[in-house]
């Protein structure tokens, strides 16, 4: 990240053409957008965020910054209120509620960063939840057709840690091969840095997936310390980051014809919790390192249509 400062100065002369204050204001929104974003990329890089996570929040900011400008130029940082989020959120016509609210709540954590206020949150906006269908979730029947297609021993350890052991894509590229300790894994989960950190039972599917794994990794011999690396190509011997999981994903799903994602390994490893845990709520969120009830039987069980029935069956038994 650049520490070089955006010259302003054509800003401030556009400032003047449309008629806008250019003094008397020393956090106005139109004049400092650009060096107030570069300082937050900064502060973001240094409080250990990872480069796509920073470039994604960049992106975002560019994205809606005419937005921001039309609506409040005028103003200063300091005199953002709640009109002037919902002013915002009403002129983000054409976008899609996930982007809309993925704006909104950078454009949020933004202002806190400059003024110390997230006014965003004041606003206590209420969002749609996401559609169902646009959650991907894998059925029970297509898991063995999904093994079959991986075609390395990464792509077969990296849907064994999904489905296995809950990890999200981030996770599953952050191992290291100290965290392997005996049967149990160190994760370091969402956050700062390393995030929040839990040791987590290795299962025995994924103890072996690691050990054939291992075998291929020994002879491409990286130099660094991650679990999983590249095993052959261009890249070989680079460690994987949570885009080539992703990719490695992607070509699975090409090749089976199914849709799913990373998360959607972590959808199956919930609902397989909660069916094996009798549908115990509280032991599934404890393995899934879910804090929200709702979040997680909304968005990461998938319900059996067969189960259901049978439920149902036995209702109707009962009275």
């Amino acid at each position: 990240m650049s520490n070089v400062m955006m010259d302003c100065g054509y800003i401030r002369d556009a400032q003047r053409d449309a008629g806008l204050p250019t003094v008397g204001c020393e956090k106005n929104i139109f004049y400092f957008f650009f060096s107030e974003k570069e300082k937050y990329l900064l502060w973001l890089e240094g409080h250990g965020r990872q480069p796509e996570t920073i470039k994604t929040y960049s992106d975002q900011l560019d994205s809606i910054r005419d937005y921001v400008v039309a609506v409040m130029g005028s103003k200063c940082f300091n005199e953002i209120d709640e009109d002037d989020i919902f002013m915002l959120l009403a002129s983000l016509t054409g976008v899609c509620e996930t982007t809309r609210k993925l704006y909104i709540e950078t454009f949020g954590r933004f202002v806190e960063f400059v003024t110390g206020i997230n006014v965003v949150k004041k606003c206590k906006l209420l969002w749609n939840k996401c559609d169902a269908t646009s959650r991907r979730f894998i059925r029970r029947e297509d898991w063995p057709k999904i093994q079959a297609s991986a075609r390395s021993t990464s792509d077969k350890l990296i849907l064994y840690l999904g489905a296995y052991m809950g990890l999200r894509r981030a996770e599953i590229a952050r191992i290291r091969l100290g965290d392997i300790d005996g049967d149990y894994l160190i994760i370091r989960g969402k956050g700062h840095g390393d995030g929040s950190i839990v040791r987590k039972y290795i299962p025995k599917p994924v103890q072996d997936a690691i050990r054939e794994y291992m075998v291929d990794r020994r002879s491409v011999a990286p130099s660094n310390d991650t679990l999983l690396v590249i095993l052959s190509g261009v890249y070989r011997g680079r460690a994987m980051t949570a885009k080539s999981v992703c990719g490695a994903v992607r070509e699975m799903k090409r090749r089976t014809g199914i849709d799913f994602t990373p998360h959607s390994l972590r959808r199956l490893y919930a609902t397989s919790m909660w069916e094996a845990t009798g549908k115990d709520v509280a032991k599934t969120k404890s393995a899934t390192r879910h804090i929200s009830t709702d979040v997680l039987m909304n968005r990461y069980i998938n319900v059996d249509p067969e189960s259901e029935r049978d439920s149902v069956d036995n209702l109707l038994k009962i009275i």
